[in-house]
This record gives C-alpha cells, sequence and structure tokens, in this order.
C-alpha cells in the first residue's frame, strides 16, 4: 500500500497479508496481521509508539514525520543535513498552549506534537538552533535564539556571520572551541543590552565591513570576558563595573578607544594594540577608577590613560605592563 512505499524503513517484509515491524523497544519483533492486503497508520501507531528512538538526517526530516508520537526519542543527524554539528537528540511530546517553536529548544511537528530539545549539563549549541558557519549566511538569528534559551551556548569552529546586534538577555555565557577558529564577523555591535554575572570566552571577534563599531556599547557589569580576539574595532568597551576581568584577550588594530569607562574591575594580561598611524583618537582607558591594571602589553596607542579622575585615583593598580610606543 500506499503507507508501505511512504515508510520502508518500518517494514521487513509483507508475505501472505503479514508484516513484520523491526526495532522495537528492548529489540523485540511483532507481527501483525493486515486486513485486505492493506496498511493504515492508525493499526500501526500503537506499536510504533513503542519504538525507543527515530533516526533522522535533519530536523527538517524530523519534523515531517507524522509518525512520531508522544514519549518517543527523536535524533538528529545534523540541523540542516548529517554532520554539519546540529545534531541533537529530542523528547516527542503533546504541545501545550505556552511552547513557542524557536527553532531550536522546540520544534513543532507535522502532526502537532512539539520535539523538545534534551539539554546535557545546561549547554546547547548554537548550531542547533540553525547556524551554518560558513562565514555567508547571516547567523544573527540563530544567535539570537541560542541565547535566549538562557543556557551556555557553544560555538564549535568556523566563520559566523553575524549583520545585526543581538538584543540579549543579561545573563550570557558563550563559549568557541578556539579563539583562532571560532570567528564572528560583526557587522554591527555585538550586543545590544547590559550583560551581567556573564561569560564570554574563546571567540575570535572581527569586523565583516566597517571599524565604526563598538562591540559592547553596553555596561559590561562583573562579567568575565577572557581568552577572546579582538581585530580592527573602533572601540570596544563602552562601560564596564564591579569585579569585571578582562584577561588574557588580544585586541588589535583598534582605532578609538578601548575602553571609555571602567571601574572597580581587573585588567590582566591583555595585548591591547592600535595601528602604526599615531591617530590621536586612539586611547586605551579614558575614565578609570579602583582598577587593577596589571601584567598588559600596549603599544601604539597615542594615550593609555585620558583621565583618572572618576573617583579616588590613588586607587588604580598599575603594575608589570609593558608600554610600547605610546
Amino acid at each position: 500500500g500506499k503507507y508501505i512505499n511512504d515508510h520502508p524503513e518500518y517494514v521487513t517484509t509483507v508475505k501472505d497479508n503479514t508484516l513484520t515491524e523491526p526495532k522495537f523497544m528492548d529489540g523485540a519483533v511483532s507481527e501483525r496481521v493486515l486486513q485486505d492486503g492493506a496498511v493504515s497508520e492508525s493499526k500501526l501507531a500503537p506499536t510504533l509508539a513503542k519504538k525507543k528512538a527515530s533516526w533522522y538526517k535533519s530536523v527538517a526530516e524530523m519534523k515531517a514525520d507524522s509518525l512520531i508520537f508522544a514519549g518517543m526519542t527523536a535524533c538528529t543527524l545534523g540541523y540542516y543535513a548529517p554532520n554539519d554539528g546540529g545534531g541533537a537528540m529530542y523528547i516527542i511530546r503533546a504541545k501545550q498552549e505556552s511552547d513557542i517553536d524557536d527553532g531550536g529548544s522546540l520544534h513543532t511537528l507535522a502532526n502537532g506534537n512539539v520535539a523538545e530539545l534534551v539539554v546535557e549539563n545546561g549547554t546547547v549549541n548554537v548550531k542547533q538552533f540553525g547556524a551554518k558557519g560558513d562565514g555567508v549566511t547571516d547567523d544573527t538569528d540563530a544567535f539570537q535564539k541560542a541565547l535566549n534559551s538562557n543556557k551556555t551556548v557553544t560555538v564549535t569552529n568556523g566563520t559566523y556571520y553575524l549583520n545585526n546586534t543581538i538584543d540579549n538577555p543579561q545573563i550570557i555565557k558563550i563559549v568557541g572551541e578556539d579563539k583562532h577558529k571560532t570567528k564572528l564577523k560583526l557587522n554591527n555591535s555585538f550586543l545590544k543590552n547590559k550583560i551581567q554575572y556573564s561569560e564570554i570566552k574563546n571567540i575570535g571577534f572581527s569586523c565583516r565591513q566597517t571599524n565604526d563599531i563598538t562591540v559592547f556599547p553596553s555596561l559590561v557589569y562583573n562579567s568575565n570576558i577572557k581568552d577572546n580576539v579582538f581585530t580592527y574595532f573602533k572601540n570596544i568597551f563602552a562601560k564596564v563595573e564591579n569585579l569585571t576581568h578582562i584577561e588574557n584577550n588580544h585586541f588589535s588594530f583598534i582605532q578609538g578607544c578601548f575602553c571609555n569607562n571602567i571601574v572597580d574591575s581587573f585588567v590582566n594580561g591583555n595585548y591591547i594594540n592600535a595601528p602604526k598611524t599615531k591617530n590621536p583618537q586612539t586611547i586605551a582607558f579614558k575614565d578609570v577608577a579602583h582598577t587593577r591594571i596589571t601584567n598588559n602589553f600596549i603599544d601604539f596607542m597615542y594615550k593609555v590613560f585620558e583621565r583618572k579622575t572618576v573617583g579616588d585615583s590613588k586607587a588604580i593598580v598599575v603594575v608589570g605592563n609593558t608600554f610600547d610606543v605610546c
């Protein structure tokens, strides 16, 4: 029948009106007698619902399967195609009124059920939300949805083009695989809103078309910015406060200001560099107070400090730094 032709994966033999169905729970095999030589979805549903898991090449293939039932587990080999890095496991359940298909954490299926992403160790992969990392496709929406999941977002190696600024939640954690191979090419600022109690680590940031960009235009508060690479931006931080740690990053070819305002924070072990043009706009720190600036290598900045008059300037600790052609 048409059903058998459409779903050969469920059929081992059809002979003498007997259907043998493999791959059931606990490896059991059952046989069903078909009436009038026809197979209907309603007859197979109770048995297929016992399957432990169904495997799919892509999210689209999973969503299109009308015989995936609540209580089953679905596994995808990729988001768009096998081995594209977006493979995941999902729990199939009935749709609830509050459910929203975000293209990552939750997918609405063709039969009305939903597939809910199984999150391991509080971590999701941005490719599980549809990011391609091919350097051409705009992956902004995938990053937006992944960060909205309020989970730690991992970014595997690749080049991710972000055309728009992410309207981020305040608390985020985003971790790359390798700061030299996990690349985010920005066409605008990275994050729109304040971040607090957050972490950004092992990411390589650069401009796609223009360098007239401030990477973090809003407040960075009590967060960790560590082991990243930033290249060809005008400004990096607009405002940093309250025990933020900026450590072991590489900031190259800054066209403007590294940090406009920083208070009660730590800047340690960074390489901070401007072009060799002696541009008077290149300033490492404009307003500084109650901050430890230690063990950095800073070169070709027109000024290291513009003002140290915010609060008590004696609370600024500058130790172990190297200033070259500043």
